[in-house]
């Protein structure tokens, strides 16, 4: 209980491999990722939005620091909620999850687990945001289209330099249409 022992360590910033193995040791999966203490000079704060019923709210990531932030968001955003923000308070996320990919009729034998960002330009205040064929499976409907643009063009308008957002996928305008 932290409220009458000490408080958690506080590790400096530094690079670590996240392992996920079976009961044999064998590793399924392997990410590397950085262990962040944010009071670092070389970490920043970014603001993601998830749903929580049937509102977009903010949430504060720690993230390395970068000259690419509108990539480094949106790369976050793409991981979607984090454990304890959706124990805590149920966020989720509006871009297809891996769930939502495994199941959707039309996903291919290439496919990832999960969507991607492919890339993104700024112009003229207008962010292009190309996701991976994935975002495929996000679902359908207008309203639905609306939530999910939303989440990313409330994500992207931290930026000073982003005033609206224009996605495709693959390049293409059509995967996102209701």
């Amino acid at each position: 209980d932290w409220a009458t022992e000490s408080a958690p360590p506080n590790p400096p910033t530094q690079q670590a491999t996240l392992e996920l193995v079976d009961r044999t040791g064998q590793v399924l999966a392997a990410r590397r990722l950085y262990v962040l203490n944010k009071d670092d000079e070389a970490v920043m704060p970014i603001k993601l939005y998830f749903q929580l019923g049937e509102e977009l709210r903010e949430v504060t990531r720690s993230i390395p620091r970068t000259q690419a932030v509108a990539t480094a968001a949106l790369r976050e955003l793409s991981w979607g909620p984090a454990g304890n923000e959706v124990a805590a308070a149920g966020f989720t996320t509006l871009l297809p999850t891996p769930e939502q990919i495994a199941s959707y009729p039309g996903r291919q034998a290439d496919w990832s687990d999960r969507v991607y960002l492919q890339s993104i330009s700024i112009k003229d205040g207008v962010a292009s945001v190309d996701w991976s064929k994935e975002m495929a499976a996000w679902g359908g409907g207008s309203a639905y289209l609306q939530a999910l643009t939303s989440q990313v063009t409330r994500t992207l308008q931290q930026f000073s330099s982003i005033t609206s957002v224009r996605m495709t996928v693959n390049g293409s305008e059509e995967v996102l249409q209701p």
